[in-house]
């Protein structure tokens, strides 16, 4: 649709529901309270629309192209994977290309078009860019397979004291720091792999996000410490995207499929009952 078409429409809505849900800005134009309010109300509904798209539109099983995802590194090594494999069920001659990085930089690549959708932890808020809560993440502190600190439980303050191994630029970091806690830095990595193999060399305590180490924990190479104070350090995950350049057919699909499985797939109820509930 031409802009003018869409300004029209735009019109109507407000006109029909009594309402203005959206203004001008230096940068374009931005939604109002009523319009957030609005979209939210819409929301489930137009999800419905989109699951009853996948599951009789035919022809969407055979659109062809390529995307281009992003997200922080923890995301990238736990839930994107997981969400590009149950894409390519209904899509499957779809290209991936798939960035990792901090936040920020993820930020920036969508604005300048070389990523579509992305997941990340830690959003600017800038007025181009929408941003949606995803889910939840559980953070944990392990420790190597041999370390004496198995089976104890500790303090928040208390782990604090223990040589730390950590993602550098984490907001984990930033979280222990913004509660008072003034953390002792044994080693920062670069990314959740280099964090792992560091404890288990024994070099310190690691703290990542639960899924990131499900694996490691699971096959014994690491062991998971009992801190039940880390459930203060609340983090989020979220999508991500230019509101203000139009989505590919395919790249809507895959946005609807995040915003299906963060309301109640896979993804969403591991992150609620599996990891953590062990």
């Amino acid at each position: 649709m031409s802009q003018p078409a869409v300004t029209h429409q735009l019109k109507l809505l407000e006109q029909r529901y009594g309402g203005q849900f959206y203004r001008k800005t230096g940068q374009g134009i931005a939604l109002t309270e009523s319009g957030v309010s609005f979209l939210a109300a819409i929301r489930p509904i137009l999800n419905e629309v989109a699951n009853f798209e996948r599951q009789y539109d035919r022809t969407i099983e055979k659109r062809q192209g390529s995307l281009k995802i992003g997200g922080t590194h923890s995301l990238c090594i736990t839930v994107l994977p997981e969400v590009i494999m149950a894409f390519k069920q209904t899509h499957p001659a779809t290209q991936f290309t798939l960035e990792t990085d901090d936040s920020r930089v993820i930020e920036e690549q969508i604005s300048t078009a070389s990523i579509d959708v992305a997941l990340i932890t830690h959003p600017s808020y800038k007025p181009n860019l929408s941003v949606e809560p995803h889910q939840k993440l559980e953070v944990v502190a392990f420790a190597s397979a041999s370390s004496p600190l198995g089976g104890k439980t500790m303090s928040l303050s208390e782990l604090a004291q223990l040589p730390l191994v950590i993602r550098k630029d984490s907001k984990i970091l930033k979280e222990l720091l913004l509660l008072g806690y003034k953390p002792t830095i044994a080693v920062l990595c670069k990314d959740s792999a280099a964090v792992q193999a560091a404890v288990q060399k024994g070099m310190g305590v690691g703290i990542l996000t639960g899924d990131s180490i499900k694996n490691s924990i699971e096959s014994g190479s690491l062991i998971r410490l009992n801190v039940p104070e880390l459930k203060k350090i609340a983090l989020q995950s979220f999508i991500v995207f230019d509101q203000q350049k139009p989505l590919s057919p395919i790249a809507k699909d895959f946005l609807n499929l995040l915003r299906n499985r963060k309301l109640g797939g896979r993804t969403a109820k591991r992150g609620r009952e599996g990891f953590g509930s062990r």
